[in-house]
């Protein structure tokens, strides 16, 4: 008996890696861990224990002691691993047969892995591939009533983890929660299975989440807050928009704001990133620029405020087709004079070779195929949720699925909204939660074709008897 539990406890380990290195696959096949300009702020962070003016350190820190100072290859095994432990709970939610859990959560990750951008996730160095992975977890909180103590523990560590490495998620989660309850209430099948308490619980986390980022934050810079420049971000978006140099100009006559000189120009610069013509950088830069009183004064506008609400409506609406992979936004070369290159070379030297010879810094890197099958995946999740929809029996058996369904939409649309209307409309911001409705896509027909078997084969056994 011992040796038969110990081989089966194996045999499940054993999924699970290969489930893993499945999630692996781009990495592997680019020849090393995929990276963004943006990689090399968060290794550079993470090694000098700095808060960056523009991000969390917490995704720094990360990949600093995941990387034990040697491979950034152990950075993306664990995030294969940290993806692959949360889609098998996530299994474990609406498949109970140990058996069956194993062949959905592999299958899954196989069918994935091929036609979305899951292992492009896992495989990039950045925080991103924690968004889908909370929207998972926060349905594990609200749904999940069969984790162990370990289990519990190990999702609350990772619910952590995935809501301060980077600044949008805490805000998508509270959205997203907060929309569900909304819909609770109109709901007699969510109020059945989804009490309160949940609720009051999964608050009390996404709150000492943003205790834990303050609290971060003022270790390092003596500051309390969640976030350490957000009044720049947001005076960003409003100038690539157009608004600011409009709110501006009409304004400017009679309150003196420290952007008034450049009131029209705005929409001529990189307001963020221009470093020798932005007025950012002639108005104190990242760390003394302030414009709170603009931004206080612009969003209790009644006539901004609206135009801004649709701005911010047009641009989700971009962001929710700009889903798909492309290596001109998210994986383009990264070579000699970047700062990917730089930090590589500084702490992990001994990697450029590897880092030289990837097809992403040879220009060879492309996702054309893979856009084409997670289109195909999408359009055939949307019609499939349509029959759903329009076939009671098939409505009936998948009622389990329906909170957690709904929660996904929420979170994939609060995730577009929250990153159009703050940031910029950008295909990597769409990918790392799209791969979400063929995944919910994928389990409810599992759970159709589970329960089609076991209906026919308990009808077997009762024309036998």
């Amino acid at each position: 008996m011992f040796f038969r539990i110990k081989r089966e406890q194996l045999f499940d380990l054993g999924l699970f890696l290969a489930a893993a290195l499945v999630l692996c696959a781009f990495a592997i096949f680019n020849g090393y861990p995929l990276v963004y300009s943006d990689t090399g702020t968060y290794i550079h962070s993470g090694w000098i224990n700095e808060v960056p003016n523009d991000r969390p350190i917490i995704y720094g820190l990360f990949i600093r002691h995941i990387s034990l100072a040697e491979s950034l290859w152990f950075v993306v095994a664990a995030q294969a691993l940290i993806t692959a432990y949360v889609l098998r709970k996530f299994v474990q939610l609406f498949i109970h047969s140990k058996k069956q859990q194993n062949i959905v959560f592999v299958t899954t990750c196989i069918l994935l892995a091929i036609g979305t951008g899951i292992s492009q996730k896992c495989s990039n160095l950045l925080p991103d591939f924690m968004t889908a992975n909370l929207a998972l977890l926060s349905i594990l909180f609200l749904f999940h009533r069969q984790m162990s103590k370990a289990d519990w523990i190990f999702c609350v560590v990772l619910f952590l983890f995935a809501t301060t490495a980077h600044t949008s998620h805490l805000l998508i989660a509270v959205l997203s929660v907060s929309f569900l309850i909304i819909v609770r209430l109109f709901s007699k099948e969510l109020q059945q299975h989804l009490p309160r308490k949940r609720f009051v619980g999964i608050f009390v986390l996404l709150f000492s989440c943003w205790l834990l980022s303050g609290i971060t934050n003022w270790l390092y810079t003596d500051e309390f807050t969640a976030s350490k420049k957000t009044s720049i971000f947001l005076t960003g978006r409003l100038a690539d928009s157009g608004l600011l140099d409009e709110y501006l100009l009409e304004n400017c006559p009679e309150k003196q704001y420290n952007l008034c000189e450049w009131a029209g120009q705005f929409r001529t610069v990189d307001f963020l990133w221009d470093f020798n013509n932005s007025p950012l950088y002639k108005t104190g830069g990242w760390d003394n620029a302030d414009y709170s009183n603009l931004l206080s004064d612009f969003y209790t506008n009644p006539k901004y405020l609206g135009k801004y609400i649709s701005f911010a409506c047009g641009a989700t609406l971009k962001q929710i087709c700009a889903s798909g992979l492309r290596v001109e936004s998210e994986n383009f070369q990264q070579r000699e004079n970047t700062p990917p290159y730089a930090l590589v070379h500084w702490r992990y030297k001994h990697e450029l070779k590897q880092y030289m010879a990837a097809r992403q810094q040879n220009g060879t890197l492309s996702y054309e195929w893979v856009n084409s099958i997670q289109w195909f995946y999408i359009i055939t999740s949307i019609v499939f949720f349509t029959l759903v929809v329009l076939y009671r029996k098939w409505r009936i058996k998948l009622k389990t699925f329906f909170g957690p369904v709904i929660f996904i939409m929420v979170f994939v649309l609060m995730n577009a909204t929250v990153c159009a209307s703050f940031s910029i409309v950008n295909t990597r911001y769409g990918s790392r939660t799209i791969w979400l409705i063929p995944l919910a896509a994928i389990l409810m027909i599992a759970y159709l074709l589970i329960t089609h078997k076991r209906n026919t084969s308990t009808a077997s056994e009762r024309g036998n008897i």
